[in-house]
């Protein structure tokens, strides 16, 4: 059989990024982010991650969950479909 090129699917993210004041909903996103006295954390399927203000929780389609710095975020993900349209109309019209 001849070597053959595939490409990956794309993957859809449940994103959520932490504000500081929204640790209710962040509680209410996932049953394995915990508050503490050192801030907010994620227990992921790869190991505990602090989560700062701007860091996003994603969990995936398998139900996987992850923690990344907004700078990492913004540099891999974009929003889906409408939201993306409507998120660059929106930033043209403040910068104009």
């Amino acid at each position: 059989m001849p070597k053959t090129k595939y490409k990956q699917k794309p993957l859809f993210w449940y994103c959520l990024q932490f504000t500081g004041d929204n640790v209710a909903e962040m509680l209410e996103f996932s049953d394995r982010i915990s508050w503490d006295e050192e801030g907010q954390r994620l227990v992921a399927d790869k190991g505990v991650h602090v989560i700062n203000v701007t860091d996003w929780v994603m969990e995936d389609q398998a139900g996987n969950f992850s923690g990344m710095v907004d700078e990492q975020f913004q540099a891999f993900f974009q929003l889906e479909g409408d939201r993306q349209r409507n998120r660059d109309r929106n930033e043209t019209r403040a910068a104009g």
